[in-house]
C-alpha cells in the first residue's frame, strides 16, 4: 500500500488472505457509524475489511476525535495488539464503520494456533503490520512538518485522487481533526488548492488534475 489507501482490485496473495479468513473467520455486518471494537476493550482477534471504508480513531475525554488512520477493502484491522506478549491485552484505538460495510473477524486464540502449524503465513501478516505503521509515520511526519494545504493535498492523495475522483471519507470537522487543524483553516487549505489548481472539485467529490498529477511525477 506504501502509504495510499487501497482502491486497487485485490492482488492474488489478498485473495488468498480474503479466502483465509473466510475459513477461519466469522463475517459480521456493520451498520454506518456503528463500531467494530472499541479503545480499551479486551482484545479479541482481527478484522479483515470485506466492504466499506472504516475509521480508527482516538477520542478524548472532552470528546475530541483524532483518526488515525481509515481502513479500506483488503486491510486487516486490529494488528496491535496481536503479537503483543501481555496477559490482559487491550484495543489501542476505536474502529468505526464510515460506510456500510463488513468485517470478517478471526479469533486471536485460532490464528496463533494457526500461525504454530502454517508459519508461512506469518509474512504476510507481518506485510500488513508494516503497512499500518507505515501509514501511521507518514501521517503523523506530514502533521508536523507541513502546511495545512500540504497535508491536505498528501491526504488526498493517499485516497486515490490523482487516479479518480474521491469523496472525503468523513466530515471535515472529523478531517480537520485529523489533520491537527481547525475546520476554518481546513477550508481554506481547500480554497488554496482549487486557487493553486492543485485539485478540482464536482457534487462533494475531489481529484488531483491529470496535468498537476504529471507535474509531480516530473523529476527535481
Amino acid at each position: 500500500m506504501s502509504g495510499r489507501l487501497q482502491t486497487e482490485p485485490l492482488a492474488t496473495e489478498e485473495l488468498n488472505l480474503g479466502a483465509l479468513f473466510v475459513k477461519h473467520g466469522k463475517t459480521q455486518q456493520v451498520a454506518r457509524g456503528c463500531s467494530v471494537f472499541h479503545e480499551g476493550q479486551p482484545y479479541n482477534g482481527i478484522y479483515l475489511i470485506a466492504r466499506g471504508s472504516f475509521k480508527w480513531f482516538r477520542m478524548d475525554g472532552a470528546g475530541n476525535e483524532c483518526v488515525l488512520k481509515t481502513y479500506a477493502k483488503g486491510e486487516i484491522a486490529g494488528l496491535p495488539p496481536l503479537f503483543n506478549i501481555a496477559p490482559q491485552k487491550k484495543y489501542v484505538a476505536t474502529l468505526a464503520a464510515l460506510t456500510d460495510g463488513a468485517v470478517i473477524h478471526w479469533s486471536e486464540n485460532r490464528f496463533h494456533t494457526f500461525m504454530r502449524q502454517h508459519p508461512e503465513w506469518l509474512l504476510l501478516f507481518n506485510r500488513q503490520y508494516s503497512s499500518t505503521m507505515v501509514d501511521l509515520i507518514e501521517q503523523t511526519a506530514s502533521i508536523s512538518m507541513k502546511s495545512v494545504p500540504d497535508r491536505l493535498y498528501d491526504f488526498l492523495i493517499r485516497l486515490g485522487a490523482d487516479a479518480d475522483w474521491v469523496a472525503l471519507p468523513y466530515r471535515k470537522h472529523q478531517l480537520a481533526a485529523t489533520l491537527n487543524t481547525s475546520p476554518e483553516s481546513l477550508s481554506r487549505a481547500f480554497a488554496v488548492l482549487r486557487q493553486q489548481q492543485k485539485i478540482e472539485t464536482k457534487a462533494k467529490q475531489y481529484r488531483v488534475p491529470p496535468q498537476q498529477n504529471a507535474a509531480n511525477a516530473q523529476p527535481a
